[in-house]
């Protein structure tokens, strides 16, 4: 059986010389190498953008803490300012949110187009048995 034989030179080097001098071309950007989903796991949409009356509702730390049901409801709100004593159909002082309906555990608040129910938290719910 015959084997290859390879002949090759390897060049020659020249001791004591200055080495070359390598210089990274401009204009790259570094990015993340995209992440290898796993095998029947779904990637993650990102969160959808807040609507105004979210953000609202946010900034000014909204919560119900209670309502009083009626001819005239009225729920009561909790902001960072204070405490909020609203007839049903009124304004959010300072906006143009309506409080459009009043649950015995829930208000619906509403801006434009868009609603929003916020409900009474279960710890904060009192009552009796």
């Amino acid at each position: 059986m015959l084997a290859p034989v390879l002949q090759a030179e390897a060049p020659k080097t020249e001791l004591g010389g200055t080495p070359p001098v390598l210089t990274p071309p401009s204009g790259l950007v570094e990015t993340p190498l995209p992440v290898q989903k796993k095998e029947g796991e779904k990637a993650e949409p990102p969160p959808p953008p807040k609507t105004p009356l979210q953000t609202l509702v946010e900034e000014r730390g909204l919560k119900l803490t209670g309502t009083l049901l009626g001819p005239v409801s009225v729920a009561i709100l909790e902001s960072k300012e204070g405490y909020l004593v609203l007839p049903v159909g009124s304004l959010l002082p300072g906006s143009e949110a309506v409080l459009r309906r009043i649950e015995s555990d829930r208000v619906v608040l509403a801006l434009k187009d868009e609603s929003l129910e916020i409900v009474l938290d279960s710890m904060q719910a009192g009552g009796g048995q």
